[in-house]
């Protein structure tokens, strides 16, 4: 028997420096269209495929003026270790529109939850291939308990080291108590300064 719960939390950050209100509204906008709610739907599902799920319940709304959110309740093969067969993946979009002289930022959230053989953390690649954030940031994480093959009972422990993963394209820079910041090889200057001055 197996009652171990994988979760993924991952927060997806696009960034926009200061300037006009116009050309800021325009930014907000096209990232809108991007992730919007169809969109989201989207993401959620093709995760839910690649993790070996069917879709159980789903749900999703847009936002005025801004944001959408998707949730998708899944089931995963019920194996010889008769694994709990819900779990769920959530989406949600947040922004924050600044100014002349403030920065604006768009966050992606993102929240994985698999009780299956898979464990959320094989979908990263993809999922940074798809979204291409700006920077991220990455916390996993494993609950309940398992009996093996001997009958012993242990506690779920989490053994996937987040700062040993490589995501192609991004390095890590930050480590912080319970999650990890990835941030793109891009090479624009003028992102690489904010994101530096977030972990400075």
């Amino acid at each position: 028997m197996n009652l171990v719960t994988h979760s993924l939390g991952i927060n997806f950050y696009l960034l926009a420096p200061p300037q006009p209100q116009a050309d800021l509204a325009l930014w907000a906008d096209k990232i809108d269209q991007h992730y919007s709610e169809t969109r989201l739907e989207l993401l959620i599902k093709e995760l839910s495929d690649e993790l070996g799920a069917r879709t159980m319940s789903f749900s999703s709304v847009s936002y005025d003026p801004f944001g959408a959110s998707a949730n998708l309740l899944i089931a995963q093969q019920v194996s010889a270790l008769a694994h709990l067969d819900a779990s769920h993946i959530s989406t949600h979009t947040y922004f924050d529109i600044g100014n002349e002289l403030r920065w604006s930022s768009f966050r992606l959230e993102l929240e994985i939850s698999t009780c299956g053989d898979v464990h959320p953390v094989e979908a990263l690649n993809g999922l940074f291939d798809k979204l291409k954030p700006h920077f991220a940031t990455i916390d996993a994480r494993s609950r309940g308990a398992g009996v093996d093959s001997l009958g012993r009972i242990s506690l779920a422990q989490d053994d996937r080291r987040l700062n040993e993963m490589a995501i192609t394209g991004y390095r890590s820079c930050a480590e912080k108590e319970g999650y990890v910041m990835l941030a793109s090889n891009q090479n624009v200057p003028v992102i690489d300064a904010a994101i530096a001055a977030l972990v400075s």
